[in-house]
């Protein structure tokens, strides 16, 4: 976790000036049948990375993500005296990099290509609406949700106007084991680690491994084994 999260600081120009190491961030981490959970953040506060199934589900940079001024009034009246650095096309190119330099396409990952940007606005009692300086970038994927016909958006992004960077995202692809999000190598030996059985997933039933986005089994449910001497 702490490698992806020094690859971040690199990659997306954070405002670290070196390397993290264990001292300078708090963590948490959870080994669960279905992967490692946890999360890494700076002692400062800024900046925090969440993990979920081995793979990075989530990143804020909370000096400047949206939820400092979606419902404080007080804080969108400020940032809406700021200018913003950049425009809506200018920030969706920022987000598209981002996303490919986590080794990421939206071919990979079934998504739509040119996401749709929108400029967050503050709205006065009386109707006028303020541009911020901050954008969310979402992908859609190809296919709607089936029983709602409601759009899917499986990646998100917010870049900040004023700082010309992504200050948040999230990928919601980590919930589907079937899909091609890279994920964090687990031991060889892990299930052992958590004294399980060595097949503990072709055990689960048929509705759990939906919902993991695991494959049908073509005959019955595994009995559990466990190799380990």
């Amino acid at each position: 976790m702490l490698a992806q999260a020094n690859e971040i600081r690199e990659k997306w120009k954070l405002d670290i000036s070196k390397p993290l190491t264990i001292n300078d961030i708090l963590f948490s981490l959870q080994a669960t049948p279905y992967g490692i959970y946890g999360s890494i953040g700076t002692k400062d506060g800024r900046y925090d990375w969440s993990f979920d199934r081995n793979a990075l589900v989530s990143f804020a940079d909370c000096k400047y993500y949206p939820l400092l001024f979606r419902y404080h009034d007080e804080e969108s009246i400020r940032l809406a005296k700021i200018k913003s650095n950049i425009n809506a096309k200018e920030a969706q190119r920022t987000a598209c990099e981002a996303l490919h330099q986590l080794g990421l396409t939206e071919k990979q990952l079934d998504l739509k290509e040119n996401p749709e940007v929108n400029q967050y606005k503050f709205q006065e009692t009386n109707g006028t609406m303020y541009p911020l300086p901050c954008f969310n970038v979402a992908w859609y994927g190809k296919k709607r949700f089936k029983d709602s016909n409601i759009k899917n958006t499986p990646v998100t992004m917010d870049v900040s106007g004023i700082t010309k960077t992504v200050v948040q995202y999230h990928n919601a692809e980590f919930y589907n084991l079937k899909s091609k999000l890279p994920r964090l190598p687990a031991p060889t030996n892990y299930f052992q680690m958590l004294d399980l059985p060595t097949n503990y997933l072709d055990t689960l039933p048929t509705l759990r491994r939906k919902m993991l986005g695991l494959p049908s089994l073509t005959n019955a449910p595994a009995t559990a084994t466990n190799l380990a001497k």
